[in-house]
């Protein structure tokens, strides 16, 4: 059975329901198998996002890196299984990423330059790139996945609450710099304790999606949500501390 196609005017009718205006701040996760064939492949989605919040708003997407035997240079290491949105939006030129060899972020716009003021030792918790998203102001956009598939988000929300299931470790990286001097990095990482707990972060989408703080709109195969990362933040917390294992199932 072919593919859906997904046209230049369905994704634009698409941000027109998820409400995306002029100077917004995004932190975008993507599925976009869920749109099927996209009519001019992964930059007709690029450019709708970019044209949509104008110059003066802000594309963030998730770049990350975990394969410790790989240096991570930021200029050139692609994202590990983070999409071809991800990876296109990181070679986009005056692209800025962040500098954490796990949990990194590139950015395009004018406040894309925020990804360097967070702690390059930090992959999740205080001073990590979630962390500086939720003070700034920032959306989270997921186009064509759910939370369980992608609100990496939730896992900061794990180190913030500092949840007994996962472990606060040290992990040593090797990051490169412009110059190719090859620096040693401590990176705090907030890694699972118990290998019998299943991420499930359908409560919260669901908590959110009930009182109407999350905004869902079906696409070809499957649902592209939007909410804002402080109400995100403010909802799962409230539920982890009246449930610490709020987030995880059996």
């Amino acid at each position: 059975m072919p593919l859906p196609r997904t046209s230049s005017a369905e994704i634009s009718h698409l941000l027109d329901l998820l409400k995306i205006t002029d100077g917004d701040r995004l932190a975008v996760h993507s599925r976009l198998l869920s749109f099927g064939v996209i009519e001019g492949g992964t930059a007709t989605l690029a450019n709708a996002l970019r044209e949509r919040i104008g110059p003066s708003g802000t594309l963030i997407v998730p770049t990350y890196t975990f394969d410790s035997a790989l240096p991570y240079n930021p200029a050139t290491r692609p994202g590990e299984a983070t999409g071809a949105l991800s990876e296109y939006v990181r070679k986009l030129p005056g692209a800025i990423r962040s500098l954490c060899p796990i949990h990194n972020h590139a950015g395009i716009g004018p406040d894309a330059g925020l990804l360097r003021q967070s702690d390059p030792e930090c992959s999740l918790g205080p001073g990590s790139d979630f962390d500086l998203m939720h003070r700034h102001g920032f959306k989270l956009l997921l186009l064509g996945c759910d939370f369980n598939e992608g609100c990496t988000y939730l896992h900061h929300m794990e180190a913030v609450a500092n949840l007994s299931y996962r472990q606060w470790l040290t992990l040593e990286r090797i990051r490169i710099e412009p110059d190719a001097t090859e620096v040693h990095v401590h990176c705090r990482y907030f890694g699972r304790a118990r290998t019998d707990l299943v991420t499930d972060f359908e409560p919260v989408q669901r908590h959110l999606s009930q009182t109407g703080a999350l905004t869902t709109i079906p696409c070809a195969m499957g649902h592209s949500h939007i909410c804002r990362i402080e109400t995100l933040h403010t909802v799962s917390l409230s539920m982890l501390e009246a449930n610490p294992m709020a987030l995880v199932g059996g």
